[in-house]
């Protein structure tokens, strides 16, 4: 199957900055809906972990339900032996990955602030040093909540932007906030 078959919300050159970050490397995705991103980045990445509750919620109103969602994914990565998956939430699942893995990690799971600041919490210990973390969706905000960029700026202070709304970082001095223990 191919990626741009997939319904969801990558657009060519958000995919084309997580392929160029995920060539030949050991990659992560927390929240992968139906595979879209997934798919793409199995196409140059060496291994690619994904991580979803596959359950539906505000930020993607087109997720049916649990079951669809699951079914569409499995249904979608059939084939691709690079692909590993796990069911649950990212503060459950994560912490049970390998330390000091993973080259790349791409957050785009729930975008309130709250739940992406717990995603980067539970992830970042899982990059590699001067690995990438990068985000989707940057520019999701709410009158209520400021999302994706407040959070991360609770982490981070210097961020790069890739692709349409993609923002990454570096785990590195020069990104970390040093109040950071990783």
């Amino acid at each position: 199957m191919d990626w741009k078959t997939v319904r969801g919300h990558l657009d060519d050159s958000e995919m084309a900055t997580l392929q160029e970050f995920a060539q030949g490397k050991i990659y992560l995705e927390i929240g992968s809906g139906v595979g879209r991103s997934a798919i793409g980045v199995s196409d140059v990445a060496e291994r690619v972990v994904a991580v979803d509750t596959f359950s539906p919620h505000e930020n993607w109103q087109d997720q049916l339900d649990t079951f669809t969602t699951l079914y569409d994914f499995i249904k979608n990565v059939e084939g691709r032996k690079n692909i590993n998956f796990f069911v649950g939430y990212s503060k459950d699942v994560v912490p049970m990955l390998k330390d000091n893995f993973f080259d790349v990690i791409f957050i785009d799971a729930n975008h309130l602030s709250e739940m992406v600041c717990i995603d980067i919490m539970v992830a970042l210990p899982k990059l590699k040093n001067n690995g990438i973390m990068a985000f989707h969706d940057w520019g999701w905000n709410t009158p209520q909540n400021k999302g994706v960029s407040h959070a991360v700026y609770q982490f981070f202070h210097k961020v790069e932007r890739g692709g349409n709304s993609i923002a990454y970082v570096y785990k590195n001095d020069e990104y970390l906030i040093s109040s950071i223990i990783i």
